[in-house]
């Protein structure tokens, strides 16, 4: 970290401090158009003006329900600077779970997007916010916006504007003509909420301080490798509500003197056509993603060879994605590799990488100032090698859950020296050069006639198998007892058959205790996925409770 800059102030002053030195560069590239940092700063101090002026105090919350936009990135800093809290807000909630949202967070102002206002109408209107109504053709070139104008104008044409239904354009003029704003954030304010599983599965709202995404931006500023040119770019695709598309295609991007490529929804085609057309450098996604650029005839080509970067979170990353990928970049000679991350909302997202290909099961090392260390059942450290919860100390975690104390103090944990632990909920152990890895949620573990079972072991097994594109191991009863249940999906060209039940129980029992070995294996067209795609364990278990 830069010694003159500091973790106790605001993300926007940060953000500044961090990029004075590196000249007006762009700082995203959207559907044609691109902002240069002086533009984005006077922005900021725009809507910053006009948030004041709607009354919205310091440590109040502003709801942003937008997918990736400019006017999401301008919004977040400007509840920055004026002290406010942004309620990062999934764009495709559901009206009621917009209202729940809303009244637990008390939101004063509502950042939508148009095409969703309309659905939001009623739950807009009953809790009286005032709603702010964003669109891709703010920011997009002019062709562009002409264009989507025509495209979306039967969607939008019947939104009837008043004084607390604004345009984004309409409060941009609003902002000019309002007092100016005194940055005086702290780090220790809660900068976001982002809206998490929790580490103990059930919903909550985490509490994000400036300073926990301050130092997230610092320690994973330096995983970009080296210095950051004013020609180098981070493919936007992970939505703000993630921690990871929030706190590093965002925040560290922005910190480091990089553009954002902006993609307001993923679409893998036109993923590919943005790495050709922007010679993107960086790339933080998940597996499915990388597994749909993939399966695109536009992926390969010279442009890879742009690449300097390229992590997957969010998800456990299969080896024959990650094998599949780095053949591809070598193919087009480029020498880097598919790079593993583990973390969670708690700790803002990433916390450990892994940059070395001969530890394939291995999620890294921590991140500088990141800690880990594994405990029992009772909460004594484990040996190298033995299973655990794994725990994390960093300066990039989260403050707490807000209005939960009880969960809160079931994640958070001061050692005797006053180190404060996050509990994940994970379980993993260590190896005796640091190097961490995950075995899977302790809320999935089964135990079989006393024997720890591992799904998520099971299920990396399978999808390793050609023929397997999903895996899913659940928990069955059978006369009372615990059993594996096997759920899978076939890759195309493939249909499920005895022979191939065959070959996934005889991989598993060469590979796995035979405790691990399904009892009952079920052919699935599909299973249902998280918003970014992930397999939904809960809403499986619903599904399969119902049957």
């Amino acid at each position: 970290m830069n010694k003159n800059i500091g973790y106790d102030t605001s993300m926007l002053a940060y953000l500044k401090e961090c990029r004075k030195d590196t000249g007006n560069r762009d700082v995203w590239s959207f559907l044609g158009k691109r902002m240069r940092r002086d533009g984005l700063y006077g922005d900021i101090d725009t809507l910053s003006r006009f948030l004041k002026s709607t009354g919205v105090k310091k440590g109040e919350s502003v709801a942003i329900c937008l997918p990736n936009i400019p006017n999401a990135i301008v919004a977040v800093y400007a509840a920055n600077q004026i002290g406010a809290i942004s309620n990062v807000v999934h764009p495709l909630v559901p009206p009621e779970g917009l209202k729940s949202i809303l009244k637990e967070v008390g939101s004063k102002v509502l950042f939508i997007f148009d095409l969703f206002y309309e659905k939001h109408k009623r739950i807009i209107e009953e809790l009286g916010v005032i709603a702010v109504v964003c669109s891709v053709k703010d920011y997009a070139g002019s062709i562009k916006s002409a264009l989507l104008g025509v495209a979306t104008r039967s969607k939008t044409k019947n939104i009837k504007y008043s004084p607390s239904l604004i345009e984004y354009k309409s409060a941009m003029k609003i902002g000019k003509d309002a007092e100016d704003i005194i940055d005086g954030g702290r780090g220790e304010d809660i900068a976001v909420y982002l809206h998490s599983g929790g580490t103990t599965g059930s919903p909550k709202t985490v509490m994000l301080s400036n300073r926990a995404l301050n130092a997230l931006a610092d320690t994973t500023k330096a995983i970009l490798g080296g210095e950051v040119t004013e020609e180098d770019s981070m493919l936007m695709a992970i939505p703000l509500f993630h921690g990871f598309g929030l706190g590093v295609c965002m925040h560290t991007t922005l910190a480091a003197s990089g553009r954002m490529v902006m993609m307001p929804a993923f679409n893998a085609k036109s993923a590919c056509k943005l790495l050709k057309k922007e010679k993107i450098s960086f790339i933080s996604g998940v597996p499915t993603m990388y597994e749909k650029m993939m399966a695109e005839k536009l992926f390969d080509g010279e442009h890879l060879k742009y690449l300097k970067q390229c992590y997957c979170g969010g998800d456990k990353l299969p080896e024959t994605t990650k094998a599949k990928f780095d053949a591809i970049l070598e193919k087009a000679g480029n020498p880097i590799t598919l790079s593993e991350g583990y973390g969670l909302t708690e700790v803002v997202s990433v916390c450990a990488v892994n940059t070395d290909s001969s530890r394939a099961r291995s999620v890294g090392k921590g991140l500088s100032g990141v800690k880990f260390k594994i405990v029992s059942e009772s909460g004594e450290e484990t040996d190298n090698g033995e299973v655990g919860e794994i725990l994390i100390s960093t300066q990039a975690r989260m403050s707490g859950y807000l209005n939960d104390p009880e969960a809160t103090a079931e994640a958070m944990v001061t050692d005797e020296s006053g180190e404060v632990w996050i509990r994940t909920g994970d379980l993993g152990y260590m190896d005796s050069d640091g190097y961490l890895y995950f075995k899977d949620r302790k809320k999935r573990l089964v135990k079989i006639s006393g024997v720890n079972v591992f799904p998520k072991e099971i299920e990396e097994l399978v999808e390793a198998m050609p023929e397997v594109r999903f895996a899913a191991a659940l928990e069955v009863k059978i006369n009372q007892k615990s059993a594996i249940k096997l759920l899978v999906v076939m890759n195309k060209g493939y249909n499920f058959s005895p022979l191939i039940e065959e070959s996934i129980l005889r991989r598993i029992s060469q590979n796995l205790m035979k405790y691990s070995t399904p009892r009952i294996i079920e052919a699935r067209e599909s299973l249902p996925l998280t918003e970014i795609g992930k397999v939904d364990y809960k809403k499986l278990a619903i599904e399969e409770e119902i049957k």
